[in-house]
């Protein structure tokens, strides 16, 4: 009986020992299996969308900030690069004789519109576009101006479109300029004022 005791304690330490030894080699064989599987991801081929941004050429900036000149029928002016013409018509008949319309291509969307139109002794209130604004007064801000030599009316609407237009006559014509924004009025005045002062009648 004594002896069958001293066997059992004897084995006793045996087995911690190889419990031990699995869980080591269980351990050591799970450490080793994330490692492989870990390289074998870095291994794959990276997959994913890459967009490439491109810069906008420092000429391209340049250019926009760069004045052109508006060679047309009965007048001629400069805007900035950035504007694009759109159109450009001289109708055959009927008092409008030339209109350009020139857009801005960036976010803000602005554009410049010009149109010549003749009338008898230079005659605003023969104008439709003119008459039409000055029916409007709750819409349209109206009030003498003189830029650059050039004295007329100008016409101010603050809410969207937002618009600066002025009114000037020469002879038997009358000239409408406007600047319009559907974002903000912000440096219209200062756009339209800009065109006033280039601008040249052609004879």
């Amino acid at each position: 009986m004594m002896k069958m005791k001293l066997s059992l304690e004897e084995k006793q330490p045996s087995r911690k020992r190889f419990r031990f030894w699995i869980f080591v080699l269980i351990g050591t064989s799970l450490f080793f299996g994330i490692v492989y599987i870990t390289w074998l991801f870095l291994q794959q081929p990276a997959i994913g969308e890459i967009r490439v941004v491109k810069k906008v050429p420092t000429e391209d900036r340049d250019s926009a900030k760069e004045q052109k000149q508006y060679q047309g029928k009965y007048l001629t002016f400069s805007y900035p690069g950035i504007y694009v013409e759109k159109a450009h018509e001289i109708p055959i008949d009927g008092p409008v004789k030339e209109s350009i319309f020139l857009s801005a291509a960036d976010f803000e969307g602005k554009k410049i519109a010009i149109v010549v139109e003749e009338r008898a002794g230079g005659d605003l209130e023969a104008s439709p576009s003119f008459q039409m604004r000055a029916d409007k007064p709750k819409e349209y801000d109206q009030e003498p101006v003189s830029v650059d030599g050039f004295s007329g009316f100008l016409f101010k609407k603050n809410t969207q479109v937002f618009e600066r237009t002025f009114f000037l006559q020469s002879e038997d014509f009358v000239i409408s300029i406007s600047t319009t924004s559907p974002i903000s009025a912000e440096s219209l005045e200062q756009g339209l004022f800009a065109v006033i002062g280039s601008l040249r009648f052609r004879k």
